[in-house]
């Protein structure tokens, strides 16, 4: 009897914790939901107001605004130090973090905003840019606003609460077209992008406070906790500016080995290539990072839940992927044009580039959430080393298709490596990984072989009938297979929005098992 009691007690703890890992996986598709219709939703918003901007402003202003907005983006990273991820990931004294990062980042974003409109006049000199001093001065107030709204953000996404920063951003999404186009129509030139982009934080800022579940107090704020919050958040923000780096070095290189016109090819290409890790990696993998936190002690969990992002990734990307490698002829005629055949090759390198990048891209947030962010620095900076000289050496012998092929060698030279790390972290088998991706890699493969055949057929039509050949063909493919070999993967994201989702983290000190507990 007793060996029949405690049988029957190991069963109650495993249903129990079955029931708990259904939970948070719920929690966690649902969040993901929330990121995608945010994300969705401000690209479509962005995309409407530029079409209507165009036709109001002279295309100079745009060209000002973007040098400016580098510009910023940098002083945001080395304003930020990665105070918003430390809070995230600390566990303990989480209203004095809170309180001393408020204290840290108004602080901060006040003095990069007053360093920016001292070095306005230099990097407008710099960059052959005269206008730029008065824009980069116009927008420098955005750094102490969204200084403001670095830790409220921050607690949302602690808390597992992605529908507050939806929010938060969907508002900002509305409010800066709103005032972009009004002023642009009252003749405001380049000030109606500058009014746009503040109107637009100082509503983003306004509404993350509103709905932020507690709100931290900076009279809380310690020196110690800042420090303490500066060390492990410092890895965090080195590795953004590199990351910001790696987005930008490839496209000087190139601009400079081949002109601009082969750079718009260049440009254009990557940016359909790259759409498995911006869009799909973003909605999937974002909310991860404060369960890796959260669940840090409890490899277990933190195993199942980063195999099975992995899964989910490769499901929704390497199919994309496949599309733009084995299409890639029918797509460009149908989409860009028959001027843009030359891309056709550089296409089919980057989109193995995307995929490759889909999958290695999530170990930054095993990283972060386990307590190792240096890491993230350390692969992102063997990127940014090799990323010159590889281009450099391949683009100049092959031209765009040398271009394409020096990020694909660059980003599996530091992609992989960083990918076998996180496993060795998590204490994940690269064989259990790769029968986990088994499904995914065969829908993927279906899709390819398919489009292989279709494609010549697709190349005799008109560009738009080859298009969208390839895309009901590709389609009806990838439904097909995932029906079959990938219904387990799909089964639990369908079930997510059927039944009530988990608890939130919660925003006290309470260990990560108490979190388990009442998800």
């Amino acid at each position: 009897m007793a060996r029949g009691g405690e049988g029957t007690r190991v069963d109650r703890r495993r249903a129990l914790r079955d029931e708990q890992a259904a939970a948070l996986d719920r929690r966690i598709v649902r969040q993901s939901g929330w990121v995608a219709v945010s994300y969705g939703t401000r690209t479509a918003l962005a995309a409407a107001s530029m079409l209507a901007l165009v036709r109001l402003l002279d295309p100079r202003a745009f060209g000002l605004v973007a040098l400016a907005t580098v510009f910023l983006a940098i002083m945001e990273h080395l304003q930020e130090s990665g105070l918003g991820a430390a809070v995230i990931q600390r566990r303990d004294g989480i209203r004095e973090a809170a309180g001393s990062a408020v204290a840290a980042s108004a602080v901060s974003g006040v003095a990069a905003a007053g360093l920016v409109v001292a070095a306005a006049p230099l990097a407008a000199r710099l960059l052959h840019a005269p206008g730029l001093t008065d824009v980069l001065r116009g927008l420098a107030p955005i750094l102490a606003i969204r200084g403001l709204a670095v830790v409220p953000a921050a607690l949302l996404e602690r808390e597992l609460d992605y529908r507050g920063n939806a929010q938060a951003q969907l508002a900002a999404g509305l409010a800066q077209p709103a005032v972009s186009i009004a002023l642009a129509a009252s003749g405001a030139g380049v000030w109606s992008l500058v009014g746009g982009q503040l109107g637009g934080t100082l509503v983003g800022t306004a509404v993350v406070w509103m709905v932020v579940p507690w709100r931290p107090d900076p009279r809380a704020a310690s020196w110690r906790m800042v420090r303490s919050l500066v060390r492990y958040g410092r890895f965090v923000g080195g590795a953004n500016i590199v990351n910001l780096l790696n987005d930008t070095l490839d496209n000087l290189t190139v601009g400079r080995l081949l002109g601009t016109r082969a750079l718009g090819f260049y440009a254009v290409t990557w940016r359909l290539a790259d759409m498995p890790s911006t869009v799909i990696g973003n909605s999937v993998g974002r909310v991860l990072f404060p369960v890796y936190s959260a669940f840090r002690s409890d490899r277990e969990t933190v195993r199942r839940v980063y195999v099975q992002n992995l899964q989910r990734l490769a499901l929704l990307s390497l199919p994309v992927s496949a599309v733009l490698a084995a299409g890639a002829e029918p797509i460009v005629r149908g989409l860009l044009g028959t001027a843009w055949l030359p891309v056709v090759w550089p296409l089919r390198i980057l989109a193995v580039y995307g995929a490759v990048k889909a999958l290695c891209a999530p170990s930054g947030e095993v990283f972060k959430g386990m307590g190792r962010p240096q890491l993230a620095l350390v692969f992102g900076g063997v990127h940014t080393v090799l990323v010159v000289p590889v281009l450099i050496l391949l683009t100049s012998r092959f031209g765009l298709n040398g271009a394409a092929s020096a990020l694909l060698v660059v980003v599996c030279a530091s992609g992989i490596p960083a990918l076998a790390s996180s496993l060795r972290l998590v204490r994940a088998s690269r064989a259990a990984v790769a029968r986990s991706l088994a499904g995914p890699l065969a829908c993927a493969g279906m899709v390819a072989a398919t489009l292989v055949a279709v494609s010549p057929e697709a190349a005799r039509l008109q560009p738009q009938a080859g298009l969208a050949l390839v895309l009901v063909a590709g389609g009806a493919v990838y439904c097909a297979s995932v029906a079959l070999l990938a219904r387990p993967i799909v089964a639990p994201i369908v079930a997510s929005f059927r039944r009530p989702g988990g608890a939130a983290v919660p925003p006290d000190e309470r260990a990560a098992a108490v979190l388990s507990a009442r998800s």
